[in-house]
């Protein structure tokens, strides 16, 4: 994958990140042709204290909003 500010994002902060249109995100820019069918994506890191080991894509190929509670369950 190409380097994407929302990597340096996750590896400084556990927080989940969300857009429901990947376009309007200059983050995500430097993933367009990884991402390209993708409109709404959930980016979830997975740390082990301050390392992080991974970060899960949830992605949709239609508008989509993510609900709060959909949030809260990814981070379960």
């Amino acid at each position: 994958l190409p380097d994407a500010p929302l990597f340096e994002r996750a590896n400084a902060s556990p927080g989940v990140f969300t857009t429901d249109n990947i376009r309007a995100e200059e983050e995500l820019k430097p993933l367009a042709s990884f991402l390209k069918d993708t409109q709404a994506l959930m980016a979830l890191p997975l740390h082990s204290g301050e390392t992080l080991h991974a970060l899960l894509f949830i992605h949709m190929d239609e508008a989509f909003h993510f609900s709060p509670n959909e949030i809260d369950l990814a981070l379960t």
